[in-house]
């Protein structure tokens, strides 16, 4: 029903224009809002980039959360992670972004004996040290587990939070409570302010219907998001180098912006083979609220010996 495309707009910020009735007077291309309220920004390249006819990026605070996991899980809670919006940002280990702080350290252990089983009942674990507080967001493997009691070093949990399953852990895995970043991002926590993901879930089934039966391939890129007020304008900003905003430089080159995180950059050369990781980018265009995309501009080769207006009929 779209033989030319169709058009992908953003939400229209207050004071500004909507745009909309412009692009629908075309007569032409069908119109597709996406909600970017929720951005401080605004724009649809910071949370969604095709790379393909078929193929589309989308920014995703799980997917960093999982790769950022790997990584803790692994012992290398202290290597690098880009994150903020200024030179600083590039000095941040990653507990420092993920794990919750303690004193001069972070609420990072590991599961005590007898570890847990496969499920949704609550549990008492028995650590080592008073490390966990009422109220804090653990997580162990690929579950998420709420902090509902605790005496000493006696905590009880309660389990299956953030839309992740029970599953049974081993004693001496990794669990960890989560920052206020990772609280921000993910829908986890009693916090009552809007959580960046499922706003991005939104964006993402507003998408899929516009599509309706064609077919698409979503592949989720690890982003995470900052809630700030800037001017007396509140929204979110990708606080990691925002690998969704990146440039398609041929049909198999796509390039995105350093992120400091080994783990992310090799996972985009993972999903997206012959990605190309470009390095300079953070305090030029990262930190002033941008990133590839919205620096560059591309010449495209049309095919214009028939133009696509004198194509159609009834064209005025």
């Amino acid at each position: 029903d779209a033989p030319f495309g169709k058009i992908l707009i953003g939400s229209t910020k207050p004071g500004y224009q909507d745009p909309l009735p412009y692009w629908r007077g075309q007569g032409v291309q069908p119109t597709v809002r996406i909600d970017t309220d929720w951005l401080w920004v605004g724009h649809l390249d910071e949370i969604l980039m095709w790379v393909a006819p078929n193929k589309v990026l989308y920014a995703d605070p799980w997917k960093a959360a999982d790769l950022l996991h790997e990584e803790i899980a692994e012992g290398r809670h202290g290597e690098s992670l880009w994150f903020g919006f200024d030179a600083a940002g590039t000095n941040q280990p990653i507990q420092q972004v993920v794990i919750a702080p303690l004193g001069g350290g972070y609420k990072l252990s590991t599961l005590p004996e007898p570890g847990l089983v496969n499920s949704t009942s609550s549990e008492t674990l028995v650590f080592s040290s008073e490390i966990f507080t009422v109220g804090d967001v653990l997580r162990v493997g690929d579950e998420i587990l709420n902090v509902t009691a605790t005496n000493g070093v006696t905590v009880t949990v309660s389990r299956a939070h953030g839309g992740r399953p029970a599953t049974a852990h081993a004693a001496g895995s990794k669990i960890y409570a989560y920052s206020d970043v990772m609280k921000e991002n993910l829908p986890i926590g009693a916090s009552p302010m809007q959580k960046a993901w499922p706003n991005m879930s939104v964006a993402i089934n507003q998408l899929r219907q516009a599509i309706e039966a064609y077919t698409i391939e979503f592949i989720p890129m690890p982003v995470l998001f900052s809630f700030r007020t800037i001017n007396g304008r509140s929204g979110y900003m990708a606080a990691t180098a925002n690998v969704v905003n990146g440039l398609l430089s041929t049909e198999s080159i796509y390039c995105f912006p350093d992120t400091g995180c080994t783990a992310f950059n090799e996972y985009v050369g993972t999903v997206l083979p012959g990605a190309c990781e470009i390095t300079g980018a953070w305090i030029g265009l990262h930190c002033q609220a941008g990133e590839i995309h919205c620096a560059t501009t591309a010449q495209r080769d049309l095919d214009l010996s028939t133009p696509w207006w004198d194509k159609l009929e009834q064209w005025e």
